[in-house]
């Protein structure tokens, strides 16, 4: 960052790595592996059971952000499901300390949405319906959760497209078959099980909890199955609108955020095959050294991948790796340990704020890789962008494009025949002193400084020993949600829900037949840093971290092979931008 204060690290030694590419494998001593639920061999997560870019700033904070209640699986439809506890009366109205002092504070909705209106529930008092799952040796199946689901929606409509669920699954309204095959989602949002006060913060269900969740939805549609897992954050007041595609970080403010799970899906091939269950571990760096003034220290990533693959070795995971997550916590103030299954914090955008990678690694159970079996090496290969001019007094640097970095990416992809690529990510890596070192796993955010970033890209894989693969050509396809209106003076730009998003990305991949490697949902600044001139082209970015802040979230594709854009009329229409009526001509 450019006024960073404290003395500056410097970077790690230079790998042998091609330009811009940085690997991280061998075998050291195992790593340290943190998960909520013991095993008697490994520790597991969860339990072994614009298109138009706008250029000009609003001139008022608008933070009403507008959406359903999304505290409750999540999926295609919005829909209302009641949470109700064995033998327990909810209370009527719960208002928690951080929704009071926001609204003190005067975080509330624009003028041009709607209001925004706590729901109000009759007390009630039902006993729970209960499920018994069995269990045996060779198959892992989910736990029944602890909360009754009560749908208030219509059934699934009978025609074409539509899924035959259970009682206790949320109804999935397709348009048709074919637009939904290509590529779908889900999400799992934490539940608040304990209220705050004034001296203390409300506690939500663990990430754990949530991948038990997810498991029981995957055990009661067995014809999905999970391309990609996503640790996504979502900013929270009252309710997490999970369908909105933007939303407002006021800099002097405090936001609340709940960390959710997304699972990518698509259908499967085989609908006899036996219901997926996933399951996922977390590898959270070392602590190399502390000191009063100078911050913590952490190991660096291939550090951490070589212990990662010692463990691996000495304890293969009982399953298929799908995806390798490098995860980022937000950590106020380190206290000695670090809690990656935490689902809710509290940033303050004035405040100092420690940032530290955690590698999250999800799988399938039961599942076998096919020419490597169950001794899995994985590797990350990283590509930064090229600096194109060094910027001025007046002027940032200018780095290649986002596009350009995929190129590279790609070649060096063809080049591997050994490899079976997981996923691919895009992450904003901190520039310290003008250096970029993508090779350390903490960085601190300073509130009063302007910190600057490059956004990379991180091809995580498995090592197939060797047997050899087929050589990927990765290509990436990025879908920004269409823009609906320009908004006003003192209003953001609206622009379509995550589900419309969806659509047209399924419709895309219906046609164009593409083969899916991983999807990424992906927040970017849409008035500030690079990202105001360039939009997702941009790798060159900052921030202040008292300003305010607006933010759109974007999907990439990552793809297995080169496809061209298909004609129009095969996909469906792009919302038109609707212009403002308020003048008339006489």
């Amino acid at each position: 960052m450019g006024a960073a204060a404290g003395k500056e690290d410097q970077p790690y030694e230079a790998r042998s790595d091609p330009p811009g590419v940085v690997q991280g494998r061998g075998r050291l001593r195992p790593s340290r592996v943190e998960s909520s639920v013991p095993s008697p061999r490994l520790p597991v997560g969860g339990d072994r059971k614009k298109i138009h870019w706008p250029n000009r700033l609003p001139d008022e904070a608008d933070s009403g952000d507008e959406g359903e209640s999304s505290g409750k699986v999540r999926f295609n439809e919005e829909i209302r499901t009641e949470l109700i506890r064995d033998g327990e009366e909810e209370e009527e109205e719960v208002v928690s300390e951080l929704e009071a002092t926001l609204n003190s504070l005067g975080v509330m909705p624009g003028s041009n949405t709607r209001s925004m209106e706590k729901e109000r529930r009759p007390q009630t008092r039902r006993t729970s319906r209960t499920r018994t799952i069995r269990r045996d040796s060779r198959q892992i199946l989910p736990q029944g959760l602890p909360l009754q689901r009560r749908l208030s929606t219509q059934q699934p409509s009978d025609r074409k497209g539509s899924l035959d669920l259970d009682p206790f699954s949320p109804p999935i309204a397709m348009e048709s078959e074919s637009v939904h095959r290509g590529l779908s989602y889900v999400d799992f949002i934490p539940e608040r099980v304990e209220e705050g006060g004034f001296f203390s913060m409300p506690k939500y269900e663990t990430f754990s909890v949530l991948m038990e969740r997810g498991n029981d939805w995957l055990a009661r549609n067995p014809s999905w199955e999970t391309v990609t897992c996503e640790s996504m954050e979502f900013k929270t007041t009252d309710r997490v609108q999970s369908e909105r595609m933007t939303y407002y970080e006021p800099g002097e403010r405090r936001t609340a955020y709940v960390r959710c799970l997304r699972l990518w899906l698509r259908r499967r091939k085989d609908s006899n095959a036996a219901p997926q269950q996933l399951h996922y571990v977390n590898c959270v760096p070392d602590l190399m050294d502390e000191k009063m003034f100078g911050g913590p220290k952490f190991q660096p990533l291939n550090s951490m991948i070589d212990k990662m693959n010692e463990m691996l070795q000495k304890n293969p995971l009982p399953g298929k790796i799908i995806t390798i997550e490098t995860q980022e916590m937000k950590v106020g103030t380190y206290s000695g340990r670090l809690d990656p299954d935490r689902s809710y914090w509290i940033e303050h955008g004035d405040a100092q704020r420690l940032f530290v990678f955690v590698i999250r690694i999800f799988f399938e159970v039961g599942s076998t890789e096919p020419g490597i079996g169950d001794r899995q090496e994985i590797g990350l290969a990283d590509f930064s962008p090229l600096c194109e001019g060094s910027g001025g007094m007046f002027s940032h640097p200018k780095f290649e494009q986002f596009s350009s970095l995929v190129e590279r990416m790609t070649a060096w992809c063809q080049s591997q025949s050994s490899i079976r690529i997981s996923n691919v990510q895009s992450l904003e890596y901190k520039l310290k002193s003008g250096q970029l070192d993508t090779q350390r796993t903490s960085y601190t955010e300073h509130g009063n400084a302007t910190t600057y970033y490059v956004r990379i890209l991180r091809v995580a894989y498995v090592r197939a020993g060797e047997a050899r693969l087929h050589p990927y050509i990765v290509t990436c396809r990025t879908f920004s949600p269409a823009q609906l209106d320009r908004g006003g003076m003192f209003a953001v730009p609206e622009y379509e829900s995550m589900s419309q998003t969806r659509d047209r990305i399924a419709a895309w991949v219906g046609v164009t037949g593409a083969r899916l490697i991983s999807a990424e949902t992906s927040a970017i600044r849409m008035f500030t840093g690079g990202e105001r001139e360039m939009g997702p082209e941009a790798t060159y970015t900052f921030n202040r971290g008292d300003a305010n802040e607006y933010w759109i979230y974007i999907i990439r594709l990552y793809l297995d092979g080169e496809y061209k854009e298909p004609p129009q009329e095969l996909l469906p229409p792009i919302p038109q931008i609707q212009e403002d009526s308020c003048c008339n001509i006489l």
